[in-house]
């Protein structure tokens, strides 16, 4: 099983509008560090070589 740690969200903005993914990240029934996470935090920590091995 995949934790929050393990996702990284994307919105394809470039393809279509940002609106509904993020709506969707807005209604996810989830802490709000999870909330945090998944928008960008997943994302910085892998490029500042934090991520896993």
């Amino acid at each position: 099983m995949l934790g929050p740690d393990r996702l990284i969200f994307g919105t394809g903005v470039l393809l279509k509008y940002a609106s509904p993914p993020l709506l969707k990240l807005e209604l996810l029934e989830v802490s709000p560090e999870v909330k945090a996470q998944l928008p960008g935090g997943n994302m910085a920590r892998l490029l500042n070589g934090k991520g896993y091995t």
